[in-house]
């Protein structure tokens, strides 16, 4: 069974929307992955999954930020292989310098919160319990 429901949305934040999915568009373009053009109504389905999703995987993202541990290791290099882009092209598209893209995605360094978003829009805004994961062997 499918439902239709209808969304109010302020003018500033369906053009926040548009500006998001262009971009979404113009990278999928740049990397020619072959999804479909995405459209704002896609944006919108896709925020909603992406919440149901959290809290589904909710105990384990709690674990990683809770009572302020924040022991934890990204998963970029690897959401970037499964897009088949490379560290270079994530480099390009964010603007921030190639060696700082290999250190992070080799967890030598986490990024700034800046870098954090860049590189997470780059990749298509997956899930953050997908991006993010416990350090294991640590005293965490």
């Amino acid at each position: 069974m499918v439902n239709q429901i209808t969304v109010t949305i302020s003018d500033k934040n369906l053009s926040r929307i548009q500006e998001l999915v262009d971009l979404e568009n113009s990278i999928s373009k740049w990397t020619k992955n072959k999804w479909r053009e995405r459209s704002v109504e896609d944006f919108i389905k896709g925020a909603i999954y992406q919440r149901i999703e959290m809290f589904d995987n909710f105990d384990e993202f709690y674990e990683v930020f809770s009572k302020g541990r924040t022991n934890y290791k990204n998963n970029f290099k690897c959401l970037t292989e499964e897009i088949s882009m490379t560290q270079a092209d994530v480099a390009s598209i964010t603007g921030i310098n190639p060696s700082t893209i290999n250190q992070i995605f080799n967890n030598h360094s986490q990024p700034r919160m800046d870098y954090f978003f860049k590189i997470w829009i780059t990749l298509g805004c997956p899930p953050l319990y997908k991006c993010l994961t416990k350090e294991t062997g640590k005293n965490v």
